[in-house]
């Protein structure tokens, strides 16, 4: 998938929650809040869930959320935090590692999430597991 994003991207890192018993907001303070994507894997190293973060308007200029904010927020009115720690209890994990890619400016995040849920799609046959629909 790394490959997929290498002419789209400008900076990529990766974190692991949880980690030493540090909040979510801890863990990804130093993801920068700009438009970008990211792929969760479970403890096993399989693809979770694909993501994005910002929207472009009309006119060019990004809205909503960047990378820190979009995985800080809240998914299906709870907090994300929450929702991962949920996620791992349910599917027996130790923890889950997400992997962030920042944008290139003039690339839409949007695209950039549809080409990796169309390799994941393409390789399985399926959404990953936490993505509910695309």
């Amino acid at each position: 998938m790394d490959e997929l994003l290498k002419p789209w991207v400008s900076n990529e890192g990766q974190c692991q929650f949880p980690t030493n018993g540090k909040t979510l907001k801890e863990i990804t303070s130093e993801i920068p809040n700009t438009p970008g994507v990211y792929i969760i894997y479970n403890s096993k190293g399989e693809i979770v869930y694909i993501g994005k973060a910002g929207t472009i308007n009309q006119d060019g200029t990004f809205k909503k959320q960047g990378l820190r904010r979009r995985l800080n927020n809240q998914h299906h009115g709870m907090r994300r935090e929450d929702y991962f720690i949920s996620k791992i209890e349910d599917d027996d994990l130790d923890h889950i590692i997400i992997k962030w890619y920042e944008v290139n400016q003039g690339v839409i995040p949007g695209s950039a999430e549809g080409i990796l849920i169309q390799e994941y799609f393409n390789k399985y046959g399926e959404l990953p597991p936490w993505n509910e629909g695309f």
